[in-house]
Parts: structure tokens; C-alpha cells; sequence
């Protein structure tokens, strides 16, 4: 587009340029650096636009980092909490399977559980 605008303005001042080489050089000059000057600053909103973009998604990805560390937190408490409680349930069962094994072989015990607690006893 710039330089569409610089060709007609030099066709325009072809006659000019005759009579003043040095002025028709000089706005040349500056159509180029104006043409110049538009591109970089083109150039310059894109590459904001682009650091911009990149910080959104270095911002996404660092949050994204966060909760998957969170979730293998979440996810490993878990793990230790569902272990203990297989381990706990594991120590209960085999403590009542101690207890009704000595149970079964000690006759006072089956003694004193066929007798029948009389109401309102509420210790033995």
C-alpha cells in the first residue's frame, strides 16, 4: 500500500524531480523511511501480540503443572489412606479371629456364653 502511494506520488512529481533532483531524492527518502517506518511498527504490535499469547500460555501451563502436582497429592494421600485401612482391617480381622479361636477352645469362656444374662445386669 505504501508503496503503491510512493509510485503515484513520484509520477506525480516527475516533472518536479527534473528541475530539483536533490528534493525529489529527499522525498523519496522519506516515503521510503515513512514506508519503513509503518512496517516496523507493524512488526512491533505483532511481536507484543505474540508476548502476550506467550505468557497467557506459559500462565495456563503453569497452572495446569500446579493442579496435576495437586492431584498426584490428592491422589497419593489417598493411596496411603486407603492402605492403612486395608492394614487396619486386616489387624481386626485377625485380632477377632484370635479371639474366637481362644474362645473355642477354652470351655469357661463357652461357659459363661451360653448362660443367659438376667435383664437389667448390665456388667458382667
Amino acid at each position: 500500500m505504501v508503496t503503491a502511494i510512493a509510485i503515484s506520488v513520484l509520477t506525480k512529481l516527475a516533472g518536479f524531480s527534473a528541475k530539483r533532483p536533490k528534493v525529489m531524492i529527499g522525498i523519496v527518502a522519506v516515503l521510503i523511511l515513512a514506508g519503513f517506518g509503518i512496517h516496523y511498527k507493524m512488526l512491533v504490535g505483532e511481536r507484543d501480540k505474540l508476548r502476550v499469547a506467550q505468557v497467557g500460555y506459559e500462565l495456563a501451563v503453569d497452572t495446569f503443572r500446579a493442579r496435576e502436582a495437586t492431584l498426584k497429592e490428592d491422589l497419593r494421600i489417598s493411596d496411603e489412606a486407603a492402605a492403612i485401612a486395608v492394614a487396619e482391617r486386616t489387624e481386626a480381622r485377625r485380632t477377632l479371629d484370635v479371639f474366637m479361636a481362644g474362645r473355642e477352645d477354652d470351655p469357661e469362656s463357652m461357659e459363661w456364653a451360653q448362660q443367659a444374662i438376667p435383664i437389667g445386669q448390665l456388667e458382667r
